[in-house]
Protein backbone atom coordinates (compact mmCIF):
# COMPACT_ATOMS: atom_id res chain seq x y z
CA UNK A 1 0.00 0.00 0.00
CA UNK A 2 1.47 3.44 -0.47
CA UNK A 3 -0.14 6.83 0.94
CA UNK A 4 -2.53 8.91 -1.24
CA UNK A 5 -1.30 11.40 -2.81
CA UNK A 6 -0.90 13.30 -6.64
CA UNK A 7 -4.60 14.72 -6.49
CA UNK A 8 -4.26 16.01 -2.94
CA UNK A 9 -1.87 18.16 -3.90
CA UNK A 10 -4.03 20.01 -5.80
CA UNK A 11 -6.52 19.92 -3.27
CA UNK A 12 -4.58 21.24 -0.22
CA UNK A 13 -3.24 23.63 -1.93
CA UNK A 14 -5.92 25.15 -4.60
CA UNK A 15 -8.15 25.97 -2.13
CA UNK A 16 -7.74 28.36 0.83
CA UNK A 17 -7.31 26.03 3.00
CA UNK A 18 -9.63 25.01 5.89
CA UNK A 19 -11.07 28.75 5.43
CA UNK A 20 -14.64 29.61 4.58
CA UNK A 21 -15.03 32.59 1.85
CA UNK A 22 -17.85 34.87 3.39
CA UNK A 23 -17.15 37.55 0.50
CA UNK A 24 -15.59 38.91 -2.11
CA UNK A 25 -14.53 42.33 -3.42
CA UNK A 26 -11.89 44.30 -4.86
CA UNK A 27 -8.92 45.46 -3.20
CA UNK A 28 -6.33 47.95 -4.84
CA UNK A 29 -3.24 49.27 -4.81
CA UNK A 30 -1.06 52.03 -6.68
CA UNK A 31 2.27 51.20 -8.05
CA UNK A 32 4.78 52.89 -10.10
CA UNK A 33 5.46 51.15 -13.45
CA UNK A 34 7.63 53.20 -16.12
CA UNK A 35 7.08 56.32 -14.24
CA UNK A 36 3.55 55.90 -15.02
CA UNK A 37 0.65 55.19 -11.93
CA UNK A 38 -1.07 51.84 -12.14
CA UNK A 39 -3.77 50.57 -10.47
CA UNK A 40 -3.81 47.35 -9.35
CA UNK A 41 -6.69 45.70 -9.05
CA UNK A 42 -7.00 42.79 -6.73
CA UNK A 43 -9.32 40.46 -4.23
CA UNK A 44 -10.48 41.01 -0.90
CA UNK A 45 -11.49 37.99 0.47
CA UNK A 46 -13.32 37.48 4.26
CA UNK A 47 -11.66 34.43 5.25
CA UNK A 48 -13.10 32.00 8.70
CA UNK A 49 -10.99 29.82 10.40
CA UNK A 50 -10.75 28.83 14.52
CA UNK A 51 -14.11 30.80 14.61
CA UNK A 52 -12.69 34.00 14.00
CA UNK A 53 -12.89 36.72 10.17
CA UNK A 54 -9.85 37.67 8.61
CA UNK A 55 -9.45 39.73 5.61
CA UNK A 56 -7.50 38.50 2.80
CA UNK A 57 -5.57 40.66 0.04
CA UNK A 58 -4.69 38.64 -2.99
CA UNK A 59 -3.00 40.06 -6.21
CA UNK A 60 -2.61 37.77 -9.30
CA UNK A 61 -1.09 37.33 -12.37
CA UNK A 62 1.28 40.40 -11.82
CA UNK A 63 3.77 40.86 -14.60
CA UNK A 64 7.14 41.38 -13.23
CA UNK A 65 9.47 41.70 -16.70
CA UNK A 66 8.71 42.46 -20.25
CA UNK A 67 7.31 39.20 -22.11
CA UNK A 68 10.08 36.85 -22.97
CA UNK A 69 8.89 36.58 -26.58
CA UNK A 70 10.31 37.26 -29.87
CA UNK A 71 14.11 38.85 -29.62
CA UNK A 72 13.74 38.83 -25.83
CA UNK A 73 13.58 34.99 -26.16
CA UNK A 74 16.95 33.08 -24.25
CA UNK A 75 17.87 36.42 -23.03
CA UNK A 76 17.84 38.09 -19.97
CA UNK A 77 14.82 39.66 -18.51
CA UNK A 78 13.80 43.30 -18.65
CA UNK A 79 12.04 45.36 -16.45
CA UNK A 80 8.26 45.77 -16.99
CA UNK A 81 7.42 49.17 -18.76
CA UNK A 82 4.05 49.93 -19.62
CA UNK A 83 1.21 47.89 -17.83
CA UNK A 84 -2.43 49.02 -18.51
CA UNK A 85 -4.08 51.21 -15.83
CA UNK A 86 -6.52 50.11 -14.25
CA UNK A 87 -4.85 46.58 -13.67
CA UNK A 88 -7.00 43.20 -13.01
CA UNK A 89 -5.23 41.57 -10.96
CA UNK A 90 -8.01 38.92 -10.17
CA UNK A 91 -6.62 36.04 -12.33
CA UNK A 92 -2.82 33.48 -11.96
CA UNK A 93 -0.48 34.47 -15.37
CA UNK A 94 0.37 31.93 -17.65
CA UNK A 95 2.70 28.93 -16.50
CA UNK A 96 5.97 28.68 -18.07
CA UNK A 97 6.59 26.87 -21.20
CA UNK A 98 7.64 23.09 -19.96
CA UNK A 99 9.20 19.75 -21.28
CA UNK A 100 7.01 17.69 -18.80
CA UNK A 101 3.98 18.67 -16.86
CA UNK A 102 2.54 15.70 -14.93
CA UNK A 103 -0.44 18.55 -13.86
CA UNK A 104 -2.26 20.03 -17.17
CA UNK A 105 -2.24 23.64 -16.99
CA UNK A 106 -2.01 26.78 -19.87
CA UNK A 107 1.45 27.37 -20.42
CA UNK A 108 3.22 30.21 -22.39
CA UNK A 109 6.29 31.89 -23.48
CA UNK A 110 4.84 35.07 -21.76
CA UNK A 111 4.91 33.82 -18.29
CA UNK A 112 6.81 36.20 -15.62
CA UNK A 113 3.87 36.65 -13.30
CA UNK A 114 4.10 36.66 -9.79
CA UNK A 115 1.39 36.29 -6.78
CA UNK A 116 1.27 38.57 -4.08
CA UNK A 117 -0.90 37.53 -0.67
CA UNK A 118 -1.48 40.71 1.90
CA UNK A 119 -2.93 39.61 5.67
CA UNK A 120 -5.55 42.09 6.35
CA UNK A 121 -4.26 42.34 10.13
CA UNK A 122 -1.92 44.56 11.60
CA UNK A 123 1.90 44.27 11.02
CA UNK A 124 4.38 42.77 13.73
CA UNK A 125 6.39 45.91 13.11
CA UNK A 126 5.72 49.64 12.43
CA UNK A 127 7.87 49.41 9.34
CA UNK A 128 5.17 46.72 7.81
CA UNK A 129 4.94 42.99 7.06
CA UNK A 130 7.65 40.68 6.75
CA UNK A 131 8.21 39.96 3.31
CA UNK A 132 8.21 35.70 1.63
CA UNK A 133 8.70 35.23 -2.01
CA UNK A 134 8.48 31.40 -2.50
CA UNK A 135 10.37 29.89 -5.59
CA UNK A 136 8.52 27.13 -6.27
CA UNK A 137 10.48 23.90 -7.30
CA UNK A 138 10.43 20.94 -10.86
CA UNK A 139 13.52 20.06 -11.58
CA UNK A 140 14.24 23.31 -12.89
CA UNK A 141 11.85 22.15 -15.82
CA UNK A 142 8.84 22.26 -14.86
CA UNK A 143 5.94 23.55 -12.17
CA UNK A 144 4.61 27.37 -11.75
CA UNK A 145 3.83 29.39 -8.54
CA UNK A 146 0.19 29.27 -9.22
CA UNK A 147 0.43 25.83 -7.64
CA UNK A 148 1.54 26.97 -4.08
CA UNK A 149 -1.70 28.92 -2.50
CA UNK A 150 -0.12 31.54 -0.12
CA UNK A 151 -3.17 32.07 1.51
CA UNK A 152 -2.97 30.43 4.91
CA UNK A 153 0.62 30.83 5.22
CA UNK A 154 -0.03 34.36 4.63
CA UNK A 155 -2.73 35.00 7.20
CA UNK A 156 -1.82 32.17 9.88
CA UNK A 157 1.60 33.62 10.15
CA UNK A 158 0.93 37.31 9.49
CA UNK A 159 2.87 37.92 6.80
CA UNK A 160 3.47 38.99 3.19
CA UNK A 161 3.84 36.01 0.40
CA UNK A 162 5.01 36.25 -2.74
CA UNK A 163 4.79 33.47 -5.46
CA UNK A 164 6.84 33.85 -8.93
CA UNK A 165 6.78 32.20 -12.02
CA UNK A 166 10.89 31.84 -13.78
CA UNK A 167 11.67 30.06 -16.99
CA UNK A 168 12.49 26.58 -17.17
CA UNK A 169 14.59 23.82 -19.03
CA UNK A 170 15.63 24.95 -22.13
CA UNK A 171 14.05 28.41 -22.12
CA UNK A 172 15.92 29.35 -18.79
CA UNK A 173 19.32 27.80 -19.37
CA UNK A 174 19.79 27.49 -23.28
CA UNK A 175 23.70 29.46 -23.40
CA UNK A 176 26.04 30.19 -26.33
CA UNK A 177 28.38 31.48 -24.51
CA UNK A 178 28.05 35.09 -25.22
CA UNK A 179 25.81 37.58 -25.35
CA UNK A 180 23.30 36.19 -28.19
CA UNK A 181 21.85 33.72 -25.69
CA UNK A 182 24.34 34.61 -22.12
CA UNK A 183 22.45 31.66 -20.34
CA UNK A 184 21.70 31.39 -16.16
CA UNK A 185 18.02 33.00 -18.01
CA UNK A 186 15.97 31.51 -14.76
CA UNK A 187 18.56 32.70 -12.14
CA UNK A 188 18.29 36.06 -14.00
CA UNK A 189 14.32 36.07 -13.98
CA UNK A 190 14.26 34.98 -10.33
CA UNK A 191 16.88 37.89 -9.72
CA UNK A 192 14.63 40.45 -11.27
CA UNK A 193 11.49 38.97 -9.30
CA UNK A 194 13.15 40.05 -5.85
CA UNK A 195 13.95 43.42 -7.58
CA UNK A 196 10.49 43.86 -7.88
CA UNK A 197 9.74 42.82 -4.47
CA UNK A 198 12.40 45.47 -3.30
CA UNK A 199 10.61 48.14 -5.54
CA UNK A 200 6.92 47.43 -5.11
CA UNK A 201 6.33 45.62 -1.95
CA UNK A 202 5.87 48.59 0.24
CA UNK A 203 2.48 49.37 -1.67
CA UNK A 204 1.04 46.71 -0.20
CA UNK A 205 2.34 47.54 2.74
CA UNK A 206 5.73 45.37 3.01
CA UNK A 207 9.04 45.63 5.16
CA UNK A 208 11.57 46.20 2.29
CA UNK A 209 14.19 45.54 4.94
CA UNK A 210 12.62 42.34 5.98
CA UNK A 211 12.24 40.08 3.29
CA UNK A 212 12.88 36.19 2.74
CA UNK A 213 13.70 33.89 -0.05
CA UNK A 214 12.36 30.76 0.65
CA UNK A 215 12.10 26.97 -1.34
CA UNK A 216 11.81 23.89 -1.95
CA UNK A 217 14.20 21.74 -3.80
CA UNK A 218 14.96 23.24 -7.27
CA UNK A 219 13.63 26.16 -5.29
CA UNK A 220 15.93 25.77 -2.40
CA UNK A 221 18.67 24.99 -5.16
CA UNK A 222 17.32 28.36 -6.50
CA UNK A 223 17.63 30.55 -3.10
CA UNK A 224 20.82 29.10 -1.45
CA UNK A 225 22.41 29.95 -5.26
CA UNK A 226 20.91 33.26 -4.72
CA UNK A 227 22.67 33.47 -1.77
CA UNK A 228 25.77 32.96 -3.21
CA UNK A 229 25.47 35.84 -5.14
CA UNK A 230 26.53 39.45 -4.08
CA UNK A 231 24.58 41.18 -6.93
CA UNK A 232 21.53 40.39 -4.86
CA UNK A 233 23.18 42.24 -1.94
CA UNK A 234 20.15 44.85 -0.23
CA UNK A 235 17.58 42.31 -2.50
CA UNK A 236 16.66 40.28 0.68
CA UNK A 237 18.09 39.45 4.29
CA UNK A 238 17.13 36.18 4.46
CA UNK A 239 17.09 32.34 2.79
CA UNK A 240 14.82 29.13 3.47
CA UNK A 241 16.37 26.16 1.83
CA UNK A 242 14.31 22.95 1.87
CA UNK A 243 15.61 19.80 0.61
CA UNK A 244 18.44 21.64 -1.58
CA UNK A 245 21.38 23.79 -2.18
CA UNK A 246 23.55 25.06 -4.32
CA UNK A 247 26.10 22.18 -4.41
CA UNK A 248 23.37 19.54 -4.75
CA UNK A 249 24.82 17.09 -7.29
CA UNK A 250 22.05 16.27 -9.08
CA UNK A 251 20.32 18.29 -12.23
CA UNK A 252 22.39 20.70 -11.85
CA UNK A 253 25.86 21.66 -13.43
CA UNK A 254 28.39 23.92 -14.66
CA UNK A 255 28.40 24.01 -18.31
CA UNK A 256 31.82 25.15 -19.53
CA UNK A 257 30.97 24.95 -23.39
CA UNK A 258 27.59 25.67 -23.70
CA UNK A 259 27.71 26.04 -27.30
CA UNK A 260 27.51 22.40 -28.04
CA UNK A 261 23.90 21.82 -26.88
CA UNK A 262 22.66 25.62 -28.53
CA UNK A 263 24.23 23.49 -31.90
CA UNK A 264 22.87 20.71 -31.10
CA UNK A 265 19.74 22.36 -30.72
CA UNK A 266 20.06 24.26 -33.81
CA UNK A 267 20.78 21.13 -35.86
CA UNK A 268 17.61 19.68 -34.34
CA UNK A 269 15.22 22.28 -36.17
CA UNK A 270 17.39 23.28 -39.01
CA UNK A 271 18.95 26.38 -38.03
CA UNK A 272 22.00 27.83 -39.42
CA UNK A 273 25.01 27.70 -37.44
CA UNK A 274 27.84 29.30 -39.08
CA UNK A 275 27.47 32.27 -35.78
CA UNK A 276 25.89 32.45 -32.45
CA UNK A 277 24.23 35.46 -34.21
CA UNK A 278 22.65 33.48 -36.77
CA UNK A 279 21.80 29.89 -34.88
CA UNK A 280 20.08 32.30 -31.99
CA UNK A 281 18.35 34.59 -34.44
CA UNK A 282 16.61 31.39 -36.33
CA UNK A 283 15.84 29.82 -32.62
CA UNK A 284 13.67 32.91 -31.79
CA UNK A 285 11.91 32.51 -34.90
CA UNK A 286 11.27 28.93 -34.29
CA UNK A 287 7.67 28.43 -32.16
CA UNK A 288 8.16 27.07 -28.82
CA UNK A 289 5.60 24.30 -29.29
CA UNK A 290 8.25 23.20 -32.29
CA UNK A 291 11.09 23.90 -30.12
CA UNK A 292 10.02 21.22 -27.12
CA UNK A 293 8.13 18.97 -29.69
CA UNK A 294 11.60 18.46 -31.54
CA UNK A 295 13.85 17.56 -27.88
CA UNK A 296 10.61 15.61 -26.76
CA UNK A 297 11.13 12.77 -30.27
CA UNK A 298 14.92 13.60 -30.57
CA UNK A 299 16.19 14.32 -26.89
CA UNK A 300 13.55 13.39 -24.41
CA UNK A 301 15.98 14.99 -21.66
CA UNK A 302 14.93 18.76 -19.92
CA UNK A 303 19.01 20.62 -20.68
CA UNK A 304 19.57 22.32 -17.34
CA UNK A 305 23.33 23.84 -16.40
CA UNK A 306 24.82 27.11 -15.60
CA UNK A 307 27.28 29.56 -16.59
CA UNK A 308 29.87 31.55 -14.56
CA UNK A 309 28.76 35.60 -15.09
CA UNK A 310 28.26 38.60 -13.28
CA UNK A 311 25.54 36.64 -11.00
CA UNK A 312 26.96 32.82 -10.72
CA UNK A 313 30.37 33.69 -10.46
CA UNK A 314 31.71 30.76 -8.99
CA UNK A 315 31.74 26.63 -9.43
CA UNK A 316 29.13 24.98 -6.41
CA UNK A 317 31.22 21.85 -6.07
CA UNK A 318 33.73 24.14 -4.08
CA UNK A 319 31.42 24.57 -1.06
CA UNK A 320 33.38 21.96 0.85
CA UNK A 321 36.29 23.90 0.08
CA UNK A 322 34.61 27.38 0.73
CA UNK A 323 33.51 26.41 4.12
CA UNK A 324 37.39 27.92 5.54
CA UNK A 325 37.54 30.28 2.82
CA UNK A 326 36.34 34.02 4.86
CA UNK A 327 37.80 35.67 1.89
CA UNK A 328 35.08 35.27 -1.37
CA UNK A 329 32.75 37.76 -1.29
CA UNK A 330 30.15 34.80 -2.11
CA UNK A 331 31.03 33.37 1.28
CA UNK A 332 30.74 37.00 3.08
CA UNK A 333 27.48 37.48 1.20
CA UNK A 334 25.97 34.27 2.33
CA UNK A 335 27.33 34.24 5.61
CA UNK A 336 25.76 37.69 6.20
CA UNK A 337 22.17 36.26 5.44
CA UNK A 338 19.96 34.50 8.35
CA UNK A 339 20.05 31.11 7.03
CA UNK A 340 17.35 28.11 7.81
CA UNK A 341 18.34 25.05 6.23
CA UNK A 342 17.04 21.08 6.30
CA UNK A 343 16.16 18.39 4.91
CA UNK A 344 13.84 15.56 4.78
CA UNK A 345 13.81 12.00 6.46
CA UNK A 346 13.31 9.60 3.55
CA UNK A 347 14.60 11.46 0.51
CA UNK A 348 15.83 8.60 -1.62
CA UNK A 349 12.42 7.03 -2.20
CA UNK A 350 12.10 8.85 -5.29
CA UNK A 351 15.34 6.24 -6.97
CA UNK A 352 12.73 2.86 -6.40
CA UNK A 353 10.57 3.55 -9.42
CA UNK A 354 14.05 4.29 -11.40
CA UNK A 355 15.20 0.36 -10.41
CA UNK A 356 12.31 -1.39 -10.40
CA UNK A 357 9.38 0.35 -11.89
CA UNK A 358 6.11 -0.49 -10.83
CA UNK A 359 7.66 -2.59 -7.89
CA UNK A 360 7.30 0.13 -4.97
CA UNK A 361 5.07 -1.85 -2.77
CA UNK A 362 7.55 -4.69 -2.41
CA UNK A 363 10.93 -3.16 -3.66
CA UNK A 364 13.88 -5.05 -2.53
CA UNK A 365 17.32 -4.64 -3.47
CA UNK A 366 20.49 -6.51 -2.55
CA UNK A 367 24.38 -5.52 -3.29
CA UNK A 368 24.87 -6.15 -6.46
CA UNK A 369 21.46 -4.36 -8.04
CA UNK A 370 22.63 -1.36 -5.54
CA UNK A 371 26.10 -1.20 -7.10
CA UNK A 372 24.36 -1.27 -10.57
CA UNK A 373 21.90 1.33 -9.63
CA UNK A 374 24.13 3.65 -8.67
CA UNK A 375 26.42 3.80 -11.59
CA UNK A 376 22.98 3.59 -13.96
CA UNK A 377 21.06 6.20 -11.87
CA UNK A 378 24.10 8.89 -11.81
CA UNK A 379 26.05 7.74 -14.31
CA UNK A 380 28.90 7.94 -11.93
CA UNK A 381 31.32 5.29 -13.70
CA UNK A 382 32.46 4.52 -10.09
CA UNK A 383 35.98 2.25 -9.29
CA UNK A 384 34.41 -1.10 -7.96
CA UNK A 385 36.35 -0.34 -5.04
CA UNK A 386 34.54 3.06 -4.34
CA UNK A 387 31.52 0.77 -4.68
CA UNK A 388 32.27 -0.95 -1.80
CA UNK A 389 33.52 1.68 0.13
CA UNK A 390 30.02 2.72 -0.09
CA UNK A 391 28.28 -0.50 0.16
CA UNK A 392 30.35 -0.74 3.71
CA UNK A 393 29.06 2.83 4.88
CA UNK A 394 25.52 2.19 3.76
CA UNK A 395 25.28 -1.65 5.11
CA UNK A 396 23.08 -1.58 8.26
CA UNK A 397 25.77 -4.12 10.16
CA UNK A 398 23.40 -4.98 12.81
CA UNK A 399 21.72 -6.76 10.46
CA UNK A 400 23.36 -6.67 7.13
CA UNK A 401 21.19 -9.74 5.03
CA UNK A 402 20.80 -8.34 1.54
CA UNK A 403 17.68 -8.42 1.04
CA UNK A 404 17.18 -5.59 4.35
CA UNK A 405 19.13 -2.67 1.56
CA UNK A 406 16.59 -1.36 0.68
CA UNK A 407 15.98 1.58 3.49
CA UNK A 408 19.85 1.55 3.24
CA UNK A 409 19.52 2.24 -0.33
CA UNK A 410 17.22 5.38 0.04
CA UNK A 411 19.38 6.72 2.77
CA UNK A 412 22.67 6.41 0.57
CA UNK A 413 20.49 8.69 -2.30
CA UNK A 414 19.24 10.78 0.40
CA UNK A 415 22.22 11.66 1.55
CA UNK A 416 23.88 11.90 -1.14
CA UNK A 417 22.09 14.12 -3.07
CA UNK A 418 20.39 16.20 -0.52
CA UNK A 419 21.10 15.58 3.18
CA UNK A 420 25.15 15.79 2.95
CA UNK A 421 24.99 18.67 0.83
CA UNK A 422 22.50 20.52 3.01
CA UNK A 423 24.37 20.11 6.23
CA UNK A 424 27.51 21.37 4.59
CA UNK A 425 26.39 24.51 3.01
CA UNK A 426 25.11 24.33 6.71
CA UNK A 427 28.83 24.46 8.06
CA UNK A 428 29.89 26.91 5.82
CA UNK A 429 27.68 29.33 7.42
CA UNK A 430 28.11 28.62 10.37
CA UNK A 431 31.63 28.89 10.50
CA UNK A 432 30.71 33.10 10.16
CA UNK A 433 31.66 35.87 12.92
CA UNK A 434 28.60 37.76 11.45
CA UNK A 435 25.98 38.11 14.04
CA UNK A 436 23.84 36.73 11.29
CA UNK A 437 21.44 33.62 12.83
CA UNK A 438 21.73 29.85 11.51
CA UNK A 439 18.80 27.18 11.45
CA UNK A 440 19.01 23.74 10.57
CA UNK A 441 15.87 21.52 10.60
CA UNK A 442 15.25 17.43 9.85
CA UNK A 443 11.33 16.65 9.03
CA UNK A 444 10.81 13.19 9.95
CA UNK A 445 7.21 13.23 9.96
CA UNK A 446 5.65 10.53 8.28
CA UNK A 447 2.43 11.72 6.56
CA UNK A 448 -0.95 10.26 5.89
CA UNK A 449 -0.63 11.85 2.50
CA UNK A 450 2.19 13.09 -0.09
CA UNK A 451 3.26 14.35 -3.26
CA UNK A 452 5.46 11.42 -4.19
CA UNK A 453 4.40 7.82 -3.90
CA UNK A 454 5.27 6.02 -0.83
CA UNK A 455 5.19 2.99 0.28
CA UNK A 456 4.15 2.25 3.77
CA UNK A 457 7.37 0.74 4.44
CA UNK A 458 9.07 3.36 4.37
CA UNK A 459 8.66 5.06 7.83
CA UNK A 460 9.16 9.25 7.41
CA UNK A 461 9.35 11.77 5.11
CA UNK A 462 9.68 11.39 1.46
CA UNK A 463 10.89 14.05 -0.78
CA UNK A 464 8.36 17.26 -0.78
CA UNK A 465 6.18 16.03 2.39
CA UNK A 466 6.95 18.98 4.55
CA UNK A 467 6.15 21.44 2.15
CA UNK A 468 2.04 20.85 2.97
CA UNK A 469 2.47 21.15 6.57
CA UNK A 470 4.78 24.63 5.70
CA UNK A 471 2.09 26.02 3.57
CA UNK A 472 -0.70 24.74 5.80
CA UNK A 473 -2.98 21.78 6.72
CA UNK A 474 -6.18 23.07 7.55
CA UNK A 475 -9.06 21.28 6.29
CA UNK A 476 -9.74 20.04 9.59
CA UNK A 477 -13.13 18.80 8.76
CA UNK A 478 -12.24 16.78 5.97
CA UNK A 479 -9.51 15.21 7.54
CA UNK A 480 -10.67 14.35 10.73
CA UNK A 481 -13.79 12.66 8.82
CA UNK A 482 -11.03 10.52 7.04
CA UNK A 483 -9.00 9.74 10.04
CA UNK A 484 -9.38 11.40 13.69
CA UNK A 485 -5.37 10.15 14.14
CA UNK A 486 -4.45 13.28 11.53
CA UNK A 487 -5.07 15.82 14.15
CA UNK A 488 -0.91 15.79 15.03
CA UNK A 489 -0.98 17.18 11.27
CA UNK A 490 -2.67 20.22 12.23
CA UNK A 491 -0.96 21.24 14.70
CA UNK A 492 2.76 20.58 13.48
CA UNK A 493 1.35 22.18 10.69
CA UNK A 494 0.90 25.00 12.74
CA UNK A 495 3.83 25.11 14.87
CA UNK A 496 5.98 24.79 11.31
CA UNK A 497 4.32 27.83 9.70
CA UNK A 498 5.33 29.77 13.47
CA UNK A 499 8.60 28.38 13.30
CA UNK A 500 8.54 29.85 9.17
CA UNK A 501 7.30 33.08 9.25
CA UNK A 502 8.89 34.34 12.86
CA UNK A 503 11.75 33.91 10.82
CA UNK A 504 10.61 35.70 7.98
CA UNK A 505 9.87 38.56 10.48
CA UNK A 506 13.03 38.28 12.91
CA UNK A 507 15.50 35.46 11.66
CA UNK A 508 14.72 33.45 14.83
CA UNK A 509 12.20 31.01 14.59
CA UNK A 510 11.53 31.35 17.62
CA UNK A 511 9.96 35.04 18.07
CA UNK A 512 7.73 37.35 18.00
CA UNK A 513 5.45 34.50 17.91
CA UNK A 514 5.52 31.94 21.37
CA UNK A 515 6.32 28.63 20.05
CA UNK A 516 7.41 25.36 21.73
CA UNK A 517 10.07 23.85 21.52
CA UNK A 518 13.02 26.35 21.71
CA UNK A 519 14.76 26.19 17.93
CA UNK A 520 18.88 26.60 19.06
CA UNK A 521 20.78 27.82 16.36
CA UNK A 522 22.95 25.79 14.34
CA UNK A 523 26.74 26.16 15.22
CA UNK A 524 30.02 24.41 13.99
CA UNK A 525 31.09 22.87 17.84
CA UNK A 526 27.77 21.46 18.78
CA UNK A 527 25.49 21.34 14.95
CA UNK A 528 22.77 21.78 17.06
CA UNK A 529 19.27 21.00 14.93
CA UNK A 530 15.18 20.82 15.54
CA UNK A 531 13.77 17.52 13.88
CA UNK A 532 9.82 18.20 12.96
CA UNK A 533 7.91 15.32 13.79
CA UNK A 534 5.18 13.60 14.99
CA UNK A 535 5.20 14.92 18.42
CA UNK A 536 7.99 17.57 18.49
CA UNK A 537 9.12 18.53 22.04
CA UNK A 538 12.43 19.61 23.94
CA UNK A 539 13.43 16.08 22.98
CA UNK A 540 13.36 16.67 19.49
CA UNK A 541 16.68 19.21 19.59
CA UNK A 542 19.53 16.97 18.35
CA UNK A 543 23.19 17.37 17.82
CA UNK A 544 25.58 16.65 14.76
CA UNK A 545 23.11 16.22 11.94
CA UNK A 546 24.39 13.46 9.67
CA UNK A 547 27.29 14.45 10.38
CA UNK A 548 29.12 11.01 9.35
CA UNK A 549 27.43 10.83 6.77
CA UNK A 550 28.58 14.23 5.62
CA UNK A 551 31.70 13.67 6.54
CA UNK A 552 31.74 10.54 4.07
CA UNK A 553 30.46 12.50 0.85
CA UNK A 554 32.15 15.42 1.31
CA UNK A 555 35.35 14.62 2.48
CA UNK A 556 36.22 10.88 2.27
CA UNK A 557 34.16 9.87 -1.03
CA UNK A 558 35.36 13.20 -2.72
CA UNK A 559 39.39 12.93 -1.83
CA UNK A 560 39.56 9.63 -2.75
CA UNK A 561 37.85 9.84 -6.40
CA UNK A 562 40.41 13.32 -6.53
CA UNK A 563 42.98 10.30 -5.60
CA UNK A 564 42.19 8.20 -8.05
CA UNK A 565 41.66 10.63 -10.40
CA UNK A 566 44.97 12.01 -10.30
CA UNK A 567 46.67 8.74 -10.59
CA UNK A 568 44.85 7.23 -14.02
CA UNK A 569 44.01 10.37 -15.22
CA UNK A 570 40.70 8.43 -16.41
CA UNK A 571 37.07 9.61 -16.11
CA UNK A 572 36.18 6.62 -13.34
CA UNK A 573 35.27 8.26 -10.27
CA UNK A 574 36.40 11.48 -11.33
CA UNK A 575 35.16 14.32 -9.26
CA UNK A 576 34.04 16.57 -11.57
CA UNK A 577 31.62 13.52 -12.88
CA UNK A 578 31.10 11.93 -9.78
CA UNK A 579 30.47 15.09 -7.60
CA UNK A 580 29.24 17.87 -9.78
CA UNK A 581 27.28 16.04 -13.40
CA UNK A 582 24.52 13.92 -13.79
CA UNK A 583 24.07 12.35 -17.13
CA UNK A 584 20.89 13.81 -19.16
CA UNK A 585 19.54 10.30 -18.98
CA UNK A 586 18.61 10.27 -15.41
CA UNK A 587 16.53 13.19 -16.27
CA UNK A 588 13.28 12.23 -17.24
CA UNK A 589 13.11 9.92 -14.42
CA UNK A 590 13.92 12.39 -11.59
CA UNK A 591 11.22 14.60 -13.29
CA UNK A 592 8.84 11.88 -13.43
CA UNK A 593 8.56 11.29 -9.76
CA UNK A 594 10.09 14.61 -8.15
CA UNK A 595 6.79 16.47 -9.07
CA UNK A 596 7.59 19.94 -7.63
CA UNK A 597 11.50 19.94 -6.66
Amino acid sequence: MVRENGNLWLTYLSIALAVTFVNSQNAVVILDIGGQEVNVHGIEEKIQFDSNNYTLHKYLGIPFAQPPVGDLRFRRPEPIQRMESPFNATNFGMACVQLYSLFAFNQSEDCLYLNVYVPGRPADSSSGHAVGVWVHGGGFTEGAANYFDGSFLSLYGNVIIVTINYRLGIFGSLSTGDDDAPGNIAFWDQHLAFQWVKDNIGQFGGDIDRVTIFGESAGATSVSVQGLAPLNRDLFQRVIAQSGSANVPIGFTLDSNPIEYAIKVGELLGCDQSTTMLLMNCLRQVSHEDITKSLLENDGSPYFPYVLDELITHEFTTIPIMVDDTSRDEVEFYRSLDVMNGFNSHEGVFGIDYIKPGEVDNFTINVVEMKTALNDMFMLGLDESVLEMMMHEYTDWNNPRDQEMRLQFIKLLGDFTFGAPAVETGRMHALSKSSARNYMYYFSANPSFGVIETPDWVPGANHADEIFFMFGIETETEMLDKDPNTTWEIQLSRKMITYWTNFMKSGNPNSPEQVSPAWPEYNIDLQTYLTLEENTTDKSVGQFLLAKESNFWNHVYRDINMAMDKKDHSEAGCVSSALRTVSTSVFPFIISVLLFY
